[in-house]
């Protein structure tokens, strides 16, 4: 059994990175992706990104074609901001990059 953050247990790509780790030893715990980026150009080993983080970079390679189900991305913006032209710009564009699967 890893070490992990049992926190993360009922997350479908926590399950799918044990799996695939089988009897590896995870060397880092981590729960950003910042830092998990990195240790992956880095070549620390195998993380799990999202495709819109890891396929921007030329450093990082699929290494499993099959992913694990997909999760919900909320977009939460504050009541009082929701229509001002900057934030409505910024959201905007991020629906529409989220909705074509970029």
């Amino acid at each position: 059994m890893h070490p992990t953050d049992s926190s993360l247990a009922h997350v479908a790509q926590q399950r799918w990175l044990e799996e695939y780790a089988g009897d590896r030893p995870l060397d880092l715990l981590t729960s950003d992706f910042p830092s998990q980026f990195a240790a992956a150009r880095a070549g620390l080993g195998v993380a799990l990104l999202p495709c819109i983080m890891g396929d921007a970079c030329p450093d990082i390679m699929r290494v499993a074609p099959e992913q694990p189900e997909k999760r919900p991305v909320w977009l939460v913006i504050h009541a009082d901001l929701h229509e001002a032209p900057a934030v409505r710009a910024v959201s905007d564009f991020l629906i529409n990059v989220f909705a074509k699967g970029r």
